[in-house]
């Protein structure tokens, strides 16, 4: 009995230290302090085993090969309060990956490969303020997060082409949102209605439509100081032209559903229209007030004042359309005479030098006839 007792206990050790000894082999090439681990750049492809023990705050497990996260992956890291994930291979992350890291107040998952997250990801960490997702692929998933603690959210280069109301609505005290770089084309401008909720927005870099929404977006953020204007905001139309809709002076363009409104300064610039002098770009602007009017008989009057507008421009470029052709016309009548001209110059010229030439070998046959002559007598 006794030695089957030691045999129990050698076989305890030894699992004892083959676990330490993998533990150590894991976590060898990282550089660990009693409060900071650091990984990054390890070529690791799974998060090392600690001892639940453990007083490490900070673990830097960027730059790695990690491709999915689990939560038993953190179960020993309940002290932690920074986590770096980026510039990994991640793709995949577990419901309750975060959920035993309960003092958990940054978490960094930028340049990874996800294209979906789960909505409760961080709803469990109570005290995470920065969630970094910048430069993922959501494209169209854009993720809605729940959390109450969140103040910071980073979705920048996600290539994101929709972001609504219910993206957000779930992070009741979130304060900066970055969304710069992305695919929107349209933000609602009531989804920043309140302006205690958000301190700033970045959404430089978008293709946005050129539509009213997007002044109304626009002029609600720089109204509320939530958004700087460091440089024209340019929209695109149906032609994939870039132009100029916002700046530091407010609108420059603003389209309804029914007709667009451009500012007819630039336009008379590049063309001097007849009536240009006749409108005050001004008038084809909706006041502050006009812009978030439902008043259909406001809004029909001055619907009407752009048709005329836009008409008056229609008749006006179809006359220049007229004049080009009459130009064009006398301008391929006035080449095909020069072309005649230059022909039957051509040929006069030749029947000159040909007469020219025949009376010199007229002449030149005279002298050698009297030369012949001459001799002969």
């Amino acid at each position: 009995m006794l030695h089957v007792s030691m045999a129990r206990k050698l076989l305890i050790l030894n699992l004892c230290f083959i676990f330490y000894a993998a533990a150590s082999a894991t976590t060898q090439r990282c550089e660990e302090t009693d409060t900071e681990m650091s990984c990054s750049e390890k070529k690791l492809n799974n998060v090392p085993k600690v001892n639940i023990q453990n007083k490490i705050e900070s673990l830097d497990m960027s730059q790695n090969d990690l491709e999915q996260l689990f939560k038993v992956d953190f179960n020993e890291y309940v002290n932690l309060v920074t986590l770096y994930l980026s510039d990994n291979s991640i793709s995949y992350i577990e419901d309750d990956t975060f959920e035993s890291l309960s003092q958990l107040e940054f978490l960094d998952l930028s340049r990874n490969l996800l294209e979906e997250i789960p909505e409760n990801i961080i709803a469990s960490n109570k005290k995470l303020t920065v969630l970094d997702l910048s430069e993922n692929l959501f494209q169209s998933q854009t993720p809605a997060l729940v959390s109450k603690s969140l103040e910071v959210l980073d979705l920048s280069q996600c290539k994101l082409s929709r972001f609504s109301n219910e993206s957000i609505q779930n992070l009741p005290n979130l304060r900066l949102l970055y969304l710069n770089s992305n695919n929107l084309v349209t933000l609602d401008h009531r989804m920043f209605a309140i302006p205690k909720l958000f301190y700033y927005v970045q959404i430089d870099f978008n293709p946005w439509e050129c539509s009213c929404d997007t002044v109304k977006m626009l002029k609600h953020l720089t109204d509320n100081n939530m958004f700087a204007i460091t440089q024209p905001v340019s929209c695109v139309d149906g032609k994939k032209s870039h132009i100029h809709i916002y700046d530091k002076d407010g609108p420059k363009m603003c389209k309804t559903k029914r007709k667009v409104m451009e500012e007819f300064t630039t336009l008379s610039n590049s063309i001097e229209l007849d009536f240009a002098n006749d409108i005050n770009p001004k008038s084809i602007y909706l006041s502050d007030d006009e812009m978030d009017l439902s008043n259909d008989e406001k809004m029909t009057k001055g619907i009407q004042h752009l048709e005329e507008i836009l008409k008056n421009e229609k008749i006006y470029f179809q006359e220049l359309k007229n004049e080009k052709d009459v130009l064009d016309s006398v301008t391929v009548w006035t080449v095909k005479i020069f072309i005649l001209v230059i022909f039957f110059s051509g040929i006069a010229l030749g029947v000159l030098i040909s007469a020219i030439v025949h009376r010199r070998v007229r002449r030149v046959r005279s002298n050698l006839l009297l030369k012949t002559g001459s001799m002969t007598i």
